[in-house]
């Protein structure tokens, strides 16, 4: 056989064992291992996420506390909306305590602090992948091209022509 047509044939064995293999990799890795790695990651952005809320609040909270420093009136106005209290001044309006924009806001919060479905995030080829049925047919795809490869593309055959002798006497 010719050295393109070994390079060939070598290139063809490489293919189709790589897409096989990989196949059955995937169809072993991917319910628990690939989905937990998936899921583990989201939470990790998510809480990367909370702890940057957490650094604005807590800066937020120095700003105030030095404000509350210098001027001792706004710790007074401070106790008067945490601890609903009545103003003092009587000449004063004041406005109500309902806000429905600060309604909505709440509610919407509150809708995205609800815990979210964990395989929402999750690709679809790795939804579809998780199903027993489909894993099954993968793994079965991948050992067959795996089959395929070895017995059509493996190494050349090596035949021995049986010489023939006659001896003359």
């Amino acid at each position: 056989m010719s050295r393109l047509g070994l390079l060939i044939r070598y290139l063809i064995f490489c293919t189709f064992f790589a897409v096989g293999a990989t196949a059955m990799v995937v169809s072993f890795l991917v319910k628990p291992e690939l989905t937990d790695y998936l899921q583990s990651r989201e939470m990790l952005e998510k809480t990367r996420q909370d702890n940057e809320k957490i650094k604005d609040l807590i800066d937020q909270y120095k700003s105030q506390v030095v404000l509350i420093e210098r001027e001792p009136n706004v710790l007074q106005r401070l106790e008067q909306i945490t601890l609903r209290q009545m103003p003092v001044q009587k000449d004063t309006a004041y406005p109500s305590e309902y806000n429905s924009q600060l309604a909505d806001m709440a509610k919407e919060i509150i809708e995205e602090s609800q815990p979210t479905d964990p395989n929402e995030q999750l690709p679809e080829w790795m939804k579809r992948a998780i199903y027993p049925r489909y894993r099954t047919t993968l793994c079965l795809a991948g050992a067959a091209l795996i089959l395929v490869s070895f017995m059509f593309f493996s190494g050349p055959r090596l035949i021995q022509v049986k010489k023939k002798s006659f001896y003359h006497r």
